[in-house]
């Protein structure tokens, strides 16, 4: 039974991956946050609409909001890989990508708090892009940071940190 067991993917994939990062608080702390960003936006992005509505925006409205937040994703997230690599945000910290991940998680939070007190399409049609602006940084840094904090054990740091991704 062990023989023929040993020779499902997922069993190869579990005996592959470091279980220890588990014990390490900073990959644990970088996991849980990538997985609360992630979360939700899952949660948020399809309820724009219902958020939209409640904030007595029409149709019309809501579809340039829609409109707005896409161009700033695909604007914004190349952005952030040329930014963490500049020279001048290497003079301000000696860890770029973690102060921009930081930034980027504070970002995440402030907008979220702001979109509850948003009353118009103009209030919506700003805070709506900050927060994607943010949380496509978030996404964009945290794979550079697991590469960084964690080199010959990314493949496990990445695949350990879906799995909080998919339990969350």
């Amino acid at each position: 039974a062990e023989g023929r067991c040993g020779n499902f993917i997922l069993v190869k994939v579990f005996r592959m991956m470091n279980w220890r990062l588990l014990r390490n608080p900073y990959f644990l702390m970088l996991a849980a946050g990538n997985a609360v960003v992630f979360v939700s936006s899952l949660t948020y992005l399809p309820q724009l609409r219902n958020i939209c509505s409640d904030k007595g925006l029409n149709l019309a409205q809501t579809a340039n909001v829609i409109t707005i937040l896409a161009t700033t994703e695909m604007i914004g997230r190349p952005f952030w890989g040329f930014l963490g690599d500049s020279a001048l945000l290497k003079r301000i910290t000696s860890t770029p990508k973690k102060f921009l991940y930081t930034m980027a998680g504070l970002g995440c939070s402030v907008g979220f708090v702001a979109l509850t007190f948003t009353s118009d399409f103009l209030s919506v049609a700003i805070v709506v892009p900050c927060i994607s602006v943010c949380g496509s940084c978030m996404m964009v840094n945290s794979a550079l940071i697991f590469a960084e904090a964690f080199g010959k054990d990314l493949p496990s740091a990445l695949g350990l940190s879906n799995l909080f991704r998919g339990v969350i």
